[in-house]
């Protein structure tokens, strides 16, 4: 089952519904979390390869949690 850090115990990460779908058929699933003490620049890295990612996690977050 898909879990993960959170402050809410009842919130679940968008898409974990899905990993566990898939991970229930059989298929190999992993999740990806960003950690350590340069996380941020990692993170301004990955925009500055693909500045539409920024559009992509705007809208993630207008749209809420996945219910």
């Amino acid at each position: 089952m898909c879990s993960g850090p959170s402050s809410d115990p009842g919130h679940r990460p968008r898409g974990a519904e899905l990993l566990d779908q898939l991970h229930g058929e059989g298929f190999r699933t992993r999740e990806y979390l960003i950690f350590g003490d340069e996380w941020w620049l990692y993170v301004l890295n990955r925009i500055a390869e693909d500045p539409t990612r920024v559009i992509t996690a705007l809208a993630d977050l207008r749209e809420g949690p996945a219910a």
